[in-house]
């Protein structure tokens, strides 16, 4: 548990002092990222993120990572993106 408390704390200084990572995957909706027929589906994300499903960044490592600021995330729904996000 501590270790745990620790990783927080360490990613939350991180974000809190503007530490800048790149981070490159395909731009999704949250419920079709956890869809393996849905996957990289163009068409689908661009439907369901402009009809207001969270948009997700499906990494190329394989990961889904959550996006904060969903504004920011519309216009690359179905796109390949490399961004720094910070």
């Amino acid at each position: 548990m501590k270790t745990l408390t620790s990783a927080a704390i360490v990613a939350f200084v991180l974000v809190a002092s503007g530490a800048a990572a790149e981070f490159k995957g395909f731009v999704e909706d949250s419920l079709c990222s956890n869809m393996a027929g849905m996957n990289n589906d163009a068409q689908c994300a661009q439907k369901c993120i402009k009809a207001g499903k969270d948009g997700v960044l499906m990494g190329d490592d394989g990961k889904v990572y959550k996006i904060a600021d969903q504004a920011k995330i519309v216009a690359h729904a179905g796109t390949t993106s490399r961004s720094p996000l910070n």
